[in-house]
């Protein structure tokens, strides 16, 4: 069976006409068997999370004048889409009164759990694929639907789960195969998941990405595609230069690289099961379907021109070397980052100074700061901006990549002699 894997995001569905315009890509650039995942529309994550915060704060006009908008917004897009009477009416009508009675909720305990928020932030993914399904459906597409919390199992870490692939193989087994049968298409949200005992989760990060990675490993596709605003990965921000050049291949190595230190397009964690499965990654653009974008392969065909990304509002923790003597101690240290699902950009040691780069993530780095107190760690945090300048050609035993940090109390700059992790 040779499955693709296609993943559209909250730009490709941001109103009624993109939604057109994807079902138009579907009919016209997918070749039948595929999973189609979908995002939140628009920007409705994030409005979502505001909506969250404001039940927890108690800010009760900003809550229901925010939570009345998003709904206007969704069943205009369901009107323009559906001029007859359509289930996602009925059905989009049902999912408002769950996610009221859930803020409801907050609003009574003036406390927002990471497994609540992560039940709030999930109804963009289930709206999004419910209109995307039920639209295919009602222009003649044979196609179906996965419950996505259904088929990805993962562990509890709210924000950003684990995956557990042996368990979601399993329920792929009983909830999917059956339905990829009997359909040329089957819509799924990207981004959610669910625990063993079905509480709901998300997948952290350009979590839908990721979820377009698991289906294609467990499935064994020949392929996954990522359709993006952009028409591949450049060697530079597009919008700051204008310049920018789109890259035809990167090897997996290569295109993680660029992710991790700011190249806005894959995650490294889409692309590490992929890596191992050897199943190429095509980041190509909705704007220009014809086009073909990007491939991420095992193959390497050509010299890169060099790259220039950088990563904003990143925070620099200076710590005293002292209280890391020990390689026990710094081993807990990183423990600890990971507990709190902040990553760990960079580290350097200077002297008796030992400088960590991480990405916050929420509000999870003021955790963080509360353990280095309660453990009497003095620490100095400041916030700034991560330069990296990769891919340079460079004459042997010279750094072929470095990076620069840079903050309004000063700048220090390291580098590396090798561009493959």
């Amino acid at each position: 069976m040779a499955l693709s894997v296609h993943k559209f995001g909250g730009a490709a569905l941001k109103d009624a006409t993109a939604i057109k315009h994807v079902a138009a890509i579907i009919k016209n650039h997918v070749t039948p068997p595929a999973i189609i995942v979908v995002s939140a529309l628009g920007k409705t994550t994030k409005n979502l999370e505001y909506l969250a915060q404001c039940a927890a704060k108690k800010k009760e006009t900003a809550l229901w004048d925010t939570f009345d908008t998003i709904q206007r917004f969704y069943f205009n897009i369901v009107k323009q889409l559906f001029p007859e009477q359509n289930p996602i009416q009925t059905s989009l009508s049902k999912q408002f009164e769950v996610l009221k009675e859930v803020l409801k909720g907050v609003l009574l305990l003036k406390d927002l759990p990471p497994s609540v928020l992560d039940r709030i932030v999930a109804f963009g993914e289930q709206w999004a694929s419910a209109i995307v399904f039920h639209y295919l459906k009602s222009l003649g597409y044979n196609a179906g639907y996965v419950d996505s919390t259904q088929c990805i199992k993962t562990d509890n870490r709210y924000g950003a789960a684990q995956v557990l692939w042996q368990a979601t193989e399993k329920s792929l087994q009983k909830w999917l195969i059956p339905q990829l049968q009997q359909h040329d298409y089957l819509v799924a949200a990207g981004y959610i998941a669910s625990t063993l005992d079905g509480h709901i989760t998300t997948l952290g990060k350009e979590g839908s990405d990721y979820s377009a990675a698991i289906y294609a490993c467990l499935l064994q596709a020949k392929e996954v595609i990522v359709w993006k605003a952009v028409e591949g990965i450049y060697n530079q921000d597009p919008e700051e230069h204008p310049e920018a050049q789109v890259y035809p291949s990167l090897t997996y190595d290569e295109a993680a690289l660029l992710s991790f230190y700011g190249a806005k397009v894959i995650h490294p964690k889409t692309l590490a099961p992929l890596q191992q499965k050897k199943i190429p990654l095509w980041v190509r653009s909705f704007k220009t379907p014809q086009k073909q974008g990007t491939c991420i392969s095992e193959k390497r065909t050509q010299e890169r021109s060099p790259a220039y990304t950088q990563l904003k509002k990143l925070y620099c923790y200076q710590l005293s070397t002292l209280h890391y003597w020990q390689s026990s101690n710094l081993e807990k240290l990183f423990h600890t980052l990971e507990q709190w699902a902040l990553p760990l950009i960079a580290a350097l040691v200077q002297g008796t100074t030992l400088y960590l780069i991480i990405k916050p993530y929420h509000q999870n780095h003021l955790l963080w700061e509360r353990h280095l107190q309660q453990q009497s760690i003095p620490y100095q945090r400041l916030e700034g901006t991560l330069h990296a300048f990769l891919f340079h050609p460079t004459p042997p035993k010279t750094p072929s990549f470095f990076l620069t940090w840079h903050s309004k109390e000063g700048y220090f700059g390291f580098s590396c002699d090798n561009t493959s992790p």
